[in-house]
């Protein structure tokens, strides 16, 4: 893609062809409050997008949007070619869309596996009949989601702690877990909010790699919503920019560093001209 694009070309992009995400002209209202407004995107598969905006931007409404938690006023979402605007989130779910929250979301009381098995087991549910006899193919089964949910582990730093309950382990830890979670739905979309809130500067180093492993190896596309600039910066390889509800600047971080709208929306006008 080019290195950036005006507000009004990054609306109008959401037409083409062949995207695996496309939002046009998406909004919502409260009462008289536009929380967001035009917003549009064309999102290939395989790309690892970064959105960034002061407080209220509507970074997270834009989220919410995207997994069924409100209904949007204006616009629509195509997710490969099917047209999913204000689908119940289980629906979306079944899409292929997963995301994760500003506030850690893990199953209080589970252990650490636990709560991955937990996710594991919404793709494969035993029948009534066979959890009850034990049967072979239970038991199969049981053991299938007791690897993977080991593999997400491993991948994420936290098999040494599988047994643990997840709402005990360190800050980082539950992030990471939550993550895992997600991943175990098998999405092809993963939404992120702030999987960075809280973290000391070693745990944020530590998250940057491991989402940029995860990009690699699960080849999902992913959004990601963080305040730390320098974090979306040194992760995304595109990045939006949302300020007052409206997408003010989209394109590489190169692009995005030096852009005017970004730095006053940041900063203040006139600190572009400091």
């Amino acid at each position: 893609m080019a290195n950036g694009t005006g507000v009004a070309g990054a609306s109008a992009a959401t037409a083409s062809e062949g995207a695996f995400l496309e939002v046009a002209g998406l909004g919502v209202t409260f009462g008289g409050l536009t929380a967001l407004s035009g917003f549009g995107l064309n999102l290939e598969q395989g790309r690892l997008l970064g959105i960034i905006g002061p407080n209220g931007a509507g970074k997270t409404t834009l989220f919410n949007l995207l997994t069924g938690l409100v209904r949007p006023t204006t616009g629509s979402v195509v997710l490969e070619g099917r047209d999913i605007t204000g689908a119940k989130p289980h629906v979306l779910a079944d899409a292929g869309v997963a995301r994760t929250f500003q506030n850690i979301r893990n199953i209080r009381g589970l252990s650490v596996i636990d709560n991955v098995k937990v996710a594991l087991g919404l793709h494969e549910s035993p029948s009534l009949l066979s959890t009850i006899f034990f049967t072979p193919a239970y038991r199969s089964g049981q053991f299938r989601t007791e690897q993977k949910a080991r593999t997400l582990l491993q991948l994420l730093n936290l098999d040494d702690v599988r047994n643990l309950p997840g709402d005990g382990l360190p800050y980082g830890a539950q992030r990471r877990l939550e993550i895992a979670c997600a991943l175990a739905l098998e999405p092809k979309l993963l939404l992120l909010d702030e999987p960075a809130a809280g973290m000391n500067p070693t745990e944020t180093i530590e998250l940057m790699e491991l989402i940029k492993r995860v990009h690699r190896e699960f080849g999902l596309t992913i959004m990601l919503i963080e305040h730390n600039v320098h974090f979306i910066m040194n992760t995304c390889e595109r990045i939006q920019v949302l300020n007052y509800g409206q997408l003010i600047a989209d394109g590489e971080p190169s692009y995005i560093r030096k852009h005017p709208a970004v730095i006053e929306a940041y900063l203040g006008a006139g600190a572009h001209d400091a």
